[in-house]
């Protein structure tokens, strides 16, 4: 597809009507494109293809797709499309327009061809552009052909409206359906599980007068109460951060330390004063710290110093397998019969809301070593 903008003039009206033309095409707010496929349409017959076979047709014979645009006329193009796509002018984007094609954008022209053959003068669909900076923008392209040009599609013009932010909506709407659908899943299961063995107990020692029920039913309904208070922690850590202040990690290491049963922490020189939600860093730090003892013991010995442009806690239990990294911070996973399988997750979760990246490996004596990247340091 190629055409110097100048021809444009050939097509279109003059005087004050053709000066309102120009006008509301350069300035409109949408990317649009003009086009002759009169060339593309007389291909297209050439091909003898049943209109409703069109589709099928060029799906098993891509080279008829890539023949078809080039013999596309691209006429013109507005000044908006020349700054949507990165541009350095109309020139430049209407010598280089298959750089703005993508892929999602081909498998799109099947159906166009497909309504093009059918005599089709209105088209609608959803595709993807390239800009020449290399961003990804997702398009409503809509075309259109005057009816004057209904037979000879020589003049068609292709409009596209950006949706990149809708996508981006909807891609986040999904992420928390799924997390419902994953808290509707614990609750209905490991929540559940806990509370049945609880009531049975109760139930058994009303029955029998038996009070020794009671000793596992409440272990039962503690197990249900961490459950929640996991599931309650799952959920605010995937919200938004509250206010970022100076906090001096040593202090806050220290604070979480006497939160934790049976953790013992060395301080490994100096921990730098970081940019971040307390009550946030708080949570991510009691989590590694109970993770550390659940799975290295009592005794087990944790070290937390600092990294360029973050800070570690690792352990000098058992470690974790390297098969068993990616999944570490996934919802639900533990190694642990214990465990939740929530505590790496809200890591994970707060991490991410904070713009860090967190990534486990061995640490120096064999054990588990948690590194948090990508932390920016008090000024």
């Amino acid at each position: 597809m190629g055409g110097d903008p100048g021809d444009a003039d050939v097509h279109r009206e003059t005087g004050a009507a053709g000066d309102r033309y120009r006008m509301l095409f350069e300035n409109n707010p949408i990317v649009i494109w003009e086009h002759d496929f009169s060339a593309a349409k007389s291909y297209l017959n050439s091909l003898r293809v049943d209109p409703t076979e069109v589709a099928a047709f060029l799906d098993s014979h891509p080279s008829e797709v890539a023949a078809l645009f080039d013999e596309v006329e691209t006429v013109d193009v507005n000044r908006n499309a020349v700054e949507y796509y990165g541009a350095r002018s109309k020139e430049h984007l209407l010598d280089n327009v298959d750089q703005v094609l993508d892929e999602e954008a081909w498998d799109l022209t099947v159906e166009l061809w497909a309504g093009i053959a059918a005599g089709k003068t209105r088209f609608r669909g959803e595709t993807v552009a390239n800009t020449f900076d290399g961003k990804r923008r997702h398009q409503i392209l809509q075309l259109y052909v005057p009816e004057a040009y209904a037979e000879t599609y020589e003049r068609v013009y292709m409009t596209g409206t950006d949706i990149t932010d809708l996508k981006e909506r909807e891609r986040e709407l999904q992420r928390e359906r799924d997390k419902l659908d994953e808290f509707a899943s614990i609750v209905s299961h490991d929540l559940r599980n806990p509370l049945g063995v609880a009531q049975g107990r109760i139930a058994l020692a009303r029955a029998d007068g038996d009070l020794s029920h009671l000793a596992p039913a409440a272990r039962s309904i503690d197990r249900s109460l961490e459950l929640i208070d996991d599931l309650l922690s799952l959920a605010r850590a995937g919200s938004e951060i509250g206010d970022l202040d100076d906090i001096p990690l040593a202090a806050v290491v220290r604070d979480c330390e006497a939160q934790v049963d049976g953790a013992a922490v060395s301080l490994v020189g100096d921990l730098p004063t970081i940019r971040a939600d307390r009550s946030r860093v708080g949570t991510l730090l009691e989590n590694l710290l109970r993770n550390a003892v659940e799975h290295g013991g009592g005794d087990v010995a944790i070290a937390v110093g600092g990294l360029d442009g973050g800070f570690y806690l690792e352990d000098d239990g058992a470690g974790i397998p390297a098969d068993d990294r990616d999944a570490v911070f996934d919802v639900g996973f533990s190694s642990n019969a214990d465990g939740t399988g929530f505590g790496l997750s809200i890591v994970a979760q707060i991490a991410d809301a904070h713009g860090w990246d967190v990534r486990v490996t061995d640490g120096a004596d064999g054990g588990a070593r948690f590194e948090v990247t990508g932390v920016e340091s008090a000024s």
